[in-house]
Protein backbone atom coordinates (compact mmCIF):
# COMPACT_ATOMS: atom_id res chain seq x y z
CA UNK A 1 0.00 0.00 0.00
CA UNK A 2 1.54 3.50 -1.19
CA UNK A 3 2.26 6.11 1.92
CA UNK A 4 1.20 9.48 1.88
CA UNK A 5 4.08 11.41 1.34
CA UNK A 6 4.69 13.86 4.03
CA UNK A 7 4.86 17.45 2.85
CA UNK A 8 5.71 21.10 4.30
CA UNK A 9 2.24 23.44 3.65
CA UNK A 10 1.95 24.95 0.12
CA UNK A 11 5.37 22.55 -1.00
CA UNK A 12 4.97 20.57 -4.22
CA UNK A 13 7.30 17.80 -5.13
CA UNK A 14 7.99 17.60 -8.92
CA UNK A 15 9.50 14.75 -10.71
CA UNK A 16 10.32 14.96 -14.73
CA UNK A 17 11.72 11.11 -16.23
CA UNK A 18 13.50 11.05 -19.26
CA UNK A 19 13.29 8.04 -21.03
CA UNK A 20 13.03 6.81 -24.83
CA UNK A 21 11.69 3.73 -26.13
CA UNK A 22 11.73 2.68 -29.75
CA UNK A 23 11.90 -0.39 -32.11
CA UNK A 24 15.67 -0.28 -31.48
CA UNK A 25 15.73 0.40 -27.87
CA UNK A 26 12.13 -1.83 -27.10
CA UNK A 27 10.03 -0.59 -24.54
CA UNK A 28 11.15 -2.07 -21.14
CA UNK A 29 13.42 1.91 -20.08
CA UNK A 30 9.51 3.09 -20.45
CA UNK A 31 7.22 0.73 -19.22
CA UNK A 32 9.88 0.84 -15.95
CA UNK A 33 9.88 4.77 -15.52
CA UNK A 34 5.91 4.25 -15.37
CA UNK A 35 6.00 1.77 -12.60
CA UNK A 36 7.77 4.29 -10.59
CA UNK A 37 5.99 7.62 -11.52
CA UNK A 38 2.83 5.37 -10.19
CA UNK A 39 4.33 5.11 -7.24
CA UNK A 40 5.14 8.81 -6.71
CA UNK A 41 2.29 9.59 -8.02
CA UNK A 42 0.39 7.34 -5.36
CA UNK A 43 2.27 9.00 -2.63
CA UNK A 44 1.41 13.08 -3.75
CA UNK A 45 4.08 13.73 -6.22
CA UNK A 46 3.56 15.67 -9.59
CA UNK A 47 5.12 13.62 -12.16
CA UNK A 48 6.15 14.68 -15.97
CA UNK A 49 8.07 12.83 -18.89
CA UNK A 50 10.33 13.79 -21.52
CA UNK A 51 10.56 11.29 -24.42
CA UNK A 52 11.88 11.81 -28.02
CA UNK A 53 9.55 10.18 -30.55
CA UNK A 54 11.68 7.66 -32.41
CA UNK A 55 10.36 5.03 -34.59
CA UNK A 56 8.03 2.60 -32.52
CA UNK A 57 7.90 5.53 -29.31
CA UNK A 58 5.66 4.64 -26.78
CA UNK A 59 4.77 8.49 -26.23
CA UNK A 60 1.21 7.41 -26.21
CA UNK A 61 1.29 4.72 -24.13
CA UNK A 62 2.93 7.30 -21.28
CA UNK A 63 0.07 9.88 -21.90
CA UNK A 64 -2.75 6.83 -21.44
CA UNK A 65 -0.66 5.66 -18.32
CA UNK A 66 -1.89 9.28 -17.13
CA UNK A 67 0.95 11.55 -17.72
CA UNK A 68 2.06 14.54 -19.54
CA UNK A 69 4.99 13.79 -22.06
CA UNK A 70 7.11 16.86 -23.75
CA UNK A 71 8.01 15.22 -26.78
CA UNK A 72 11.07 15.89 -28.59
CA UNK A 73 11.31 15.41 -32.28
CA UNK A 74 13.54 12.74 -33.93
CA UNK A 75 17.09 14.71 -35.06
CA UNK A 76 17.20 15.42 -38.74
CA UNK A 77 20.18 13.76 -40.52
CA UNK A 78 22.44 17.32 -41.08
CA UNK A 79 21.97 17.73 -37.05
CA UNK A 80 23.39 14.66 -35.95
CA UNK A 81 26.20 14.97 -38.45
CA UNK A 82 27.15 18.82 -36.90
CA UNK A 83 30.11 19.27 -34.29
CA UNK A 84 27.30 19.70 -31.71
CA UNK A 85 27.05 15.75 -30.09
CA UNK A 86 23.29 14.37 -29.76
CA UNK A 87 24.08 14.00 -26.29
CA UNK A 88 24.35 17.67 -25.71
CA UNK A 89 21.56 18.62 -27.71
CA UNK A 90 19.63 16.54 -25.60
CA UNK A 91 21.08 18.32 -22.83
CA UNK A 92 19.86 21.47 -24.33
CA UNK A 93 16.92 20.95 -24.91
CA UNK A 94 15.74 19.14 -21.16
CA UNK A 95 17.33 21.73 -19.80
CA UNK A 96 15.11 24.58 -21.90
CA UNK A 97 11.69 22.56 -20.26
CA UNK A 98 13.20 22.46 -16.68
CA UNK A 99 14.07 25.68 -16.41
CA UNK A 100 12.81 27.33 -13.73
CA UNK A 101 9.86 24.92 -12.62
CA UNK A 102 11.32 24.13 -9.74
CA UNK A 103 12.21 20.04 -10.42
CA UNK A 104 12.53 17.74 -7.11
CA UNK A 105 13.92 15.04 -8.97
CA UNK A 106 14.78 14.16 -12.67
CA UNK A 107 15.09 10.33 -13.22
CA UNK A 108 17.48 9.26 -16.04
CA UNK A 109 16.51 5.90 -17.99
CA UNK A 110 18.71 6.42 -21.15
CA UNK A 111 21.83 4.67 -21.72
CA UNK A 112 23.21 7.48 -24.48
CA UNK A 113 22.84 9.96 -21.56
CA UNK A 114 26.47 10.31 -19.05
CA UNK A 115 27.47 12.97 -16.90
CA UNK A 116 28.30 15.17 -19.00
CA UNK A 117 24.33 15.53 -19.89
CA UNK A 118 23.98 15.21 -16.05
CA UNK A 119 26.59 18.22 -15.50
CA UNK A 120 24.27 20.88 -18.21
CA UNK A 121 20.70 19.83 -16.65
CA UNK A 122 22.58 19.75 -12.96
CA UNK A 123 21.60 23.52 -12.10
CA UNK A 124 18.00 23.43 -13.05
CA UNK A 125 17.25 20.31 -10.47
CA UNK A 126 17.66 19.28 -7.27
CA UNK A 127 18.67 16.24 -7.77
CA UNK A 128 19.19 13.17 -10.49
CA UNK A 129 18.15 9.44 -10.32
CA UNK A 130 19.93 7.02 -12.85
CA UNK A 131 18.75 4.00 -13.85
CA UNK A 132 21.57 2.01 -15.48
CA UNK A 133 22.72 -1.30 -16.49
CA UNK A 134 25.95 -0.99 -18.36
CA UNK A 135 28.06 0.44 -16.09
CA UNK A 136 30.44 1.61 -19.19
CA UNK A 137 29.96 5.48 -19.19
CA UNK A 138 30.94 8.35 -16.51
CA UNK A 139 27.44 9.35 -14.42
CA UNK A 140 27.10 11.85 -12.82
CA UNK A 141 23.84 11.62 -10.11
CA UNK A 142 22.46 11.57 -6.10
CA UNK A 143 21.23 7.89 -6.84
CA UNK A 144 21.88 4.81 -9.34
CA UNK A 145 19.66 2.46 -9.62
CA UNK A 146 21.29 -0.95 -10.92
CA UNK A 147 19.12 -4.36 -10.75
CA UNK A 148 21.49 -6.83 -11.95
CA UNK A 149 23.00 -10.21 -10.02
CA UNK A 150 26.64 -9.26 -11.37
CA UNK A 151 29.53 -9.99 -9.46
CA UNK A 152 31.68 -6.79 -8.45
CA UNK A 153 28.73 -4.67 -9.44
CA UNK A 154 29.82 -1.89 -6.96
CA UNK A 155 32.99 -2.47 -8.17
CA UNK A 156 32.11 -1.46 -11.86
CA UNK A 157 31.15 2.31 -11.12
CA UNK A 158 34.21 3.46 -8.74
CA UNK A 159 35.92 5.39 -11.27
CA UNK A 160 32.40 6.35 -13.01
CA UNK A 161 30.38 8.25 -10.03
CA UNK A 162 31.28 10.64 -7.65
CA UNK A 163 31.82 9.41 -3.90
CA UNK A 164 29.19 10.49 -2.61
CA UNK A 165 26.54 8.71 -4.80
CA UNK A 166 23.85 6.48 -3.29
CA UNK A 167 24.27 2.73 -4.66
CA UNK A 168 20.73 0.81 -4.65
CA UNK A 169 22.39 -2.38 -6.14
CA UNK A 170 21.00 -5.97 -6.55
CA UNK A 171 17.50 -7.70 -7.29
CA UNK A 172 15.80 -5.85 -4.13
CA UNK A 173 15.54 -2.86 -6.56
CA UNK A 174 13.96 -4.33 -9.52
CA UNK A 175 11.40 -2.44 -11.24
CA UNK A 176 8.24 -4.90 -11.44
CA UNK A 177 4.81 -3.15 -11.90
CA UNK A 178 2.34 -3.72 -8.11
CA UNK A 179 0.23 -6.65 -9.86
CA UNK A 180 3.95 -8.95 -9.53
CA UNK A 181 4.01 -8.39 -5.80
CA UNK A 182 0.26 -8.94 -5.45
CA UNK A 183 0.16 -12.12 -7.69
CA UNK A 184 2.66 -13.85 -5.63
CA UNK A 185 1.06 -13.58 -2.50
CA UNK A 186 -0.78 -16.03 -3.70
CA UNK A 187 0.80 -17.99 -5.87
CA UNK A 188 0.85 -21.93 -5.81
CA UNK A 189 3.48 -24.18 -5.36
CA UNK A 190 5.39 -25.20 -8.36
CA UNK A 191 6.54 -28.88 -8.52
CA UNK A 192 7.51 -29.16 -11.94
CA UNK A 193 4.68 -30.26 -13.94
CA UNK A 194 4.34 -28.43 -17.18
CA UNK A 195 0.64 -28.27 -18.51
CA UNK A 196 0.59 -24.86 -19.65
CA UNK A 197 3.12 -22.40 -21.21
CA UNK A 198 4.11 -18.78 -21.75
CA UNK A 199 5.94 -16.95 -24.80
CA UNK A 200 6.79 -13.45 -24.47
CA UNK A 201 9.84 -11.44 -25.92
CA UNK A 202 8.38 -7.80 -24.92
CA UNK A 203 7.40 -5.06 -26.64
CA UNK A 204 8.92 -5.04 -30.19
CA UNK A 205 10.65 -8.16 -30.81
CA UNK A 206 12.06 -7.26 -33.79
CA UNK A 207 14.06 -10.70 -34.78
CA UNK A 208 10.58 -12.30 -34.14
CA UNK A 209 11.92 -15.06 -31.74
CA UNK A 210 8.47 -15.46 -30.71
CA UNK A 211 8.08 -17.39 -34.06
CA UNK A 212 10.96 -19.59 -33.53
CA UNK A 213 9.40 -20.38 -30.46
CA UNK A 214 6.07 -21.36 -31.66
CA UNK A 215 7.33 -23.31 -34.50
CA UNK A 216 9.82 -25.62 -31.65
CA UNK A 217 5.81 -25.84 -29.51
CA UNK A 218 4.54 -27.07 -32.80
CA UNK A 219 7.05 -30.35 -32.62
CA UNK A 220 4.91 -30.94 -29.28
CA UNK A 221 2.32 -33.42 -28.53
CA UNK A 222 -0.81 -31.17 -28.29
CA UNK A 223 -1.78 -32.59 -24.30
CA UNK A 224 0.54 -29.38 -23.63
CA UNK A 225 -2.57 -26.49 -23.48
CA UNK A 226 -3.01 -23.85 -23.51
CA UNK A 227 0.12 -21.61 -24.34
CA UNK A 228 -0.46 -17.93 -23.40
CA UNK A 229 1.20 -15.93 -26.36
CA UNK A 230 2.27 -12.19 -25.66
CA UNK A 231 3.35 -10.03 -27.83
CA UNK A 232 3.31 -5.79 -27.25
CA UNK A 233 1.91 -3.06 -29.17
CA UNK A 234 5.45 -2.24 -30.99
CA UNK A 235 5.89 -5.85 -32.67
CA UNK A 236 6.24 -5.76 -36.30
CA UNK A 237 5.04 -9.34 -36.82
CA UNK A 238 1.59 -9.38 -34.47
CA UNK A 239 -0.68 -9.42 -37.45
CA UNK A 240 0.88 -13.17 -38.94
CA UNK A 241 1.74 -14.09 -35.29
CA UNK A 242 -2.06 -13.71 -34.47
CA UNK A 243 -3.10 -15.63 -37.86
CA UNK A 244 -0.74 -18.22 -36.53
CA UNK A 245 -2.42 -18.62 -33.22
CA UNK A 246 -6.11 -19.14 -34.77
CA UNK A 247 -4.62 -22.00 -36.96
CA UNK A 248 -3.36 -23.84 -33.38
CA UNK A 249 -5.95 -24.15 -30.85
CA UNK A 250 -3.82 -24.58 -27.83
CA UNK A 251 -2.23 -21.22 -29.03
CA UNK A 252 -3.59 -18.42 -27.04
CA UNK A 253 -3.08 -14.17 -28.33
CA UNK A 254 -2.52 -11.25 -26.04
CA UNK A 255 -1.17 -8.14 -27.85
CA UNK A 256 -0.51 -5.48 -25.15
CA UNK A 257 -2.57 -6.37 -22.35
CA UNK A 258 -2.08 -5.64 -18.72
CA UNK A 259 -2.58 -8.80 -16.85
CA UNK A 260 0.59 -10.59 -17.53
CA UNK A 261 1.20 -11.39 -14.01
CA UNK A 262 -1.98 -13.54 -13.88
CA UNK A 263 -1.11 -15.34 -16.77
CA UNK A 264 2.59 -16.16 -15.66
CA UNK A 265 0.85 -17.18 -12.48
CA UNK A 266 -0.84 -20.01 -14.04
CA UNK A 267 1.70 -21.15 -16.36
CA UNK A 268 4.12 -23.23 -15.79
CA UNK A 269 7.08 -23.15 -17.91
CA UNK A 270 8.00 -20.12 -20.03
CA UNK A 271 9.81 -18.79 -22.52
CA UNK A 272 11.18 -15.39 -23.45
CA UNK A 273 13.72 -12.87 -23.22
CA UNK A 274 15.86 -10.87 -20.66
CA UNK A 275 15.24 -7.79 -19.46
CA UNK A 276 12.36 -6.32 -17.29
CA UNK A 277 10.53 -9.79 -17.88
CA UNK A 278 13.23 -12.09 -16.60
CA UNK A 279 12.48 -10.20 -13.22
CA UNK A 280 8.63 -10.84 -13.44
CA UNK A 281 9.03 -14.43 -13.81
CA UNK A 282 11.55 -14.73 -11.53
CA UNK A 283 9.32 -12.89 -8.93
CA UNK A 284 6.24 -15.20 -9.48
CA UNK A 285 8.77 -18.69 -9.56
CA UNK A 286 7.95 -19.29 -13.48
CA UNK A 287 10.56 -21.28 -14.59
CA UNK A 288 11.66 -19.92 -18.20
CA UNK A 289 14.28 -20.34 -21.20
CA UNK A 290 15.88 -17.35 -22.16
CA UNK A 291 16.57 -15.60 -25.50
CA UNK A 292 19.18 -12.69 -25.76
CA UNK A 293 17.51 -10.20 -27.65
CA UNK A 294 20.05 -7.61 -27.15
CA UNK A 295 23.85 -7.35 -26.26
CA UNK A 296 23.31 -5.67 -22.81
CA UNK A 297 21.25 -8.61 -21.32
CA UNK A 298 23.72 -11.32 -22.38
CA UNK A 299 25.83 -11.55 -19.70
CA UNK A 300 23.19 -11.44 -16.90
CA UNK A 301 21.36 -14.18 -19.28
CA UNK A 302 24.03 -16.34 -18.58
CA UNK A 303 25.05 -15.44 -15.28
CA UNK A 304 21.30 -16.71 -14.12
CA UNK A 305 21.51 -19.56 -16.00
CA UNK A 306 25.00 -20.58 -13.81
CA UNK A 307 22.98 -19.74 -10.50
CA UNK A 308 20.15 -21.83 -11.82
CA UNK A 309 17.37 -19.40 -12.18
CA UNK A 310 16.94 -19.78 -15.46
CA UNK A 311 17.77 -21.75 -18.89
CA UNK A 312 19.86 -19.73 -21.49
CA UNK A 313 19.38 -20.75 -24.78
CA UNK A 314 21.78 -18.22 -26.41
CA UNK A 315 21.48 -15.40 -28.90
CA UNK A 316 18.51 -14.43 -31.15
CA UNK A 317 20.58 -14.17 -34.38
CA UNK A 318 21.99 -18.12 -33.81
CA UNK A 319 19.27 -19.83 -31.77
CA UNK A 320 16.90 -22.12 -34.23
CA UNK A 321 13.59 -23.45 -33.10
CA UNK A 322 14.85 -27.30 -33.36
CA UNK A 323 17.45 -26.34 -30.38
CA UNK A 324 14.59 -24.57 -28.77
CA UNK A 325 12.86 -27.48 -29.01
CA UNK A 326 15.36 -30.07 -28.01
CA UNK A 327 15.93 -28.08 -25.36
CA UNK A 328 12.40 -27.87 -23.53
CA UNK A 329 12.37 -31.30 -24.53
CA UNK A 330 15.79 -32.44 -22.44
CA UNK A 331 13.86 -30.26 -19.46
CA UNK A 332 10.22 -31.05 -19.55
CA UNK A 333 10.70 -34.35 -17.54
CA UNK A 334 13.29 -33.38 -15.27
CA UNK A 335 10.49 -31.82 -12.54
CA UNK A 336 13.59 -31.55 -9.75
CA UNK A 337 15.20 -28.93 -11.99
CA UNK A 338 11.59 -27.12 -13.09
CA UNK A 339 11.23 -27.10 -9.21
CA UNK A 340 14.14 -25.39 -7.98
CA UNK A 341 14.73 -22.72 -10.93
CA UNK A 342 11.37 -21.99 -9.49
CA UNK A 343 12.60 -21.42 -5.85
CA UNK A 344 16.07 -19.68 -7.22
CA UNK A 345 13.51 -17.33 -9.17
CA UNK A 346 11.43 -16.25 -6.03
CA UNK A 347 14.22 -15.92 -3.94
CA UNK A 348 16.32 -13.76 -5.84
CA UNK A 349 13.05 -11.14 -6.30
CA UNK A 350 10.35 -10.35 -4.30
CA UNK A 351 8.54 -7.57 -5.58
CA UNK A 352 9.09 -5.13 -3.11
CA UNK A 353 11.81 -2.83 -5.51
CA UNK A 354 9.45 0.40 -6.60
CA UNK A 355 8.41 0.74 -3.20
CA UNK A 356 12.22 0.62 -1.89
CA UNK A 357 13.22 3.07 -4.30
CA UNK A 358 10.99 5.38 -3.67
CA UNK A 359 11.58 5.20 -0.02
CA UNK A 360 15.67 6.34 -0.56
CA UNK A 361 14.39 9.38 -2.76
CA UNK A 362 11.98 10.49 -0.30
CA UNK A 363 14.69 10.20 2.49
CA UNK A 364 17.76 11.98 1.01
Amino acid sequence: MAKPIIQKEGEIVNIVFRVDAGYQLGAGHVTRCVTLADELKARGHSVTFISRENPGHYCDFIQKSGYFVHRLRVAAQSETNSLESITAIDAKTTRDIVKGKNIDWIVVDHYQLDASWAQEVRPFVKRILVIDELANRPLECDILVNQDVLDNLQKSYVHLLEKNTKLLLGTKYATLRPQFANARKSIRRRTGDVKSLLVGFGGSDSTNCTLKALEALRLFHPNIKPTHVIVGQNNIHKEPLEMLCGKEPSFLFHCQIENVANLMAQSDLAIGAGGTMIWERCCLGLPSFVITIADNQRVLNQKLDEMGAVVHLGDDGTVTYREIYHAIQSVMEDKKRLAEMSQIGMELIDGQGIDRIVNEMENV
